[in-house]
């Protein structure tokens, strides 16, 4: 039962990942690798202190801002943003249904009552870990958490090489030069032993703290993956009119 819990959970990954894939890649969006399109089809991507390119639209360059100091305020807003949102919510649900119902829920029980108690952990995990990456990590560290989309102007190898870059390397608060982003792997790790003084005894073997750890890092890298090809699941929406005016810049 362990393993096909564990089977199960990596099932729902390989699932979601796919379905991703398939949303977020959209034929009109594939050029040929390693080149960019035309200057008349798409504005220049300019460039920032530490060297990377910035997205070349308003909409893939909207939460990135590499301009000026990122401050512990500053920090603590994005937090609260991501907190107070309906994805706290909503992701942390269809994750506990998902486990109850593949019956991969080793320590909470089948019962209504298991679904709540698994719920609660499920959302404490959330908001713990957007705490640590979202603002602990970065407020003491200095260091910008947020990912820097290259943009649809960027072959999508280049792309998701950029998205997994981002685990190991991001911005320094001030955009001077580029640090070791705490808010991946070290954050991750924080939040998955942190999760062992509320979660049942049964998960708190190595095993399934590793399997935690992956589980928080890919979030991280879910994340990352939505930052950048934002604007081109957008433009799939039925009715949308994506904005391709250029990101402003400051000289």
């Amino acid at each position: 039962m362990r393993r096909f819990c564990i089977c199960s959970r990596y099932a729902i990954y390989a699932i979601a990942f796919t379905l991703f894939s398939f949303a977020v890649i959209p034929t009109q969006a594939q050029t040929e690798a390693g080149t960019t399109p035309p200057n008349s089809t798409l504005p220049a991507a300019s460039t920032d202190n530490t060297g990377l390119h910035r997205a070349s639209s308003a909409c893939e360059a909207r939460d990135y801002k590499p301009d000026g100091t990122v401050t512990n305020s500053e920090h603590f807003h994005r937090f609260a943003s991501y907190v107070f949102n309906w994805q706290t919510i909503a992701g942390p649900a269809v994750a506990t249904s998902l486990s109850q119902w593949l019956t991969s829920h080793k320590g909470y029980g089948s019962d209504p009552d298991a679904w709540g108690y698994h719920f609660g952990n499920n959302l404490a995990g959330n908001v713990t870990g957007k705490f640590f990456s979202r603002y602990a990590g970065p407020a003491i560290f200095h260091q910008d958490d947020a990912y820097q989309p290259l943009g649809s102007g960027y072959s999508n190898g280049a792309r998701i090489s950029h998205i997994l870059h981002h685990l190991l390397v991001t911005d320094s608060a001030d955009h001077t030069h580029s640090v070791f982003n705490v808010s991946a792997i070290p954050s991750s790790a924080i939040n998955t032993a942190s999760e062992n003084l509320y979660e049942p005894h049964a998960l708190r073997t190595a095993s399934d703290n590793l399997a935690g750890f992956g589980e928080n890092l890919a979030g991280f890298v879910a994340r990352d993956a939505y930052a950048e090809y934002h604007c081109a699941i957008r433009k799939l929406l039925p009715g949308h009119h994506h904005d391709d005016a250029s990101a402003p810049t400051n000289q």
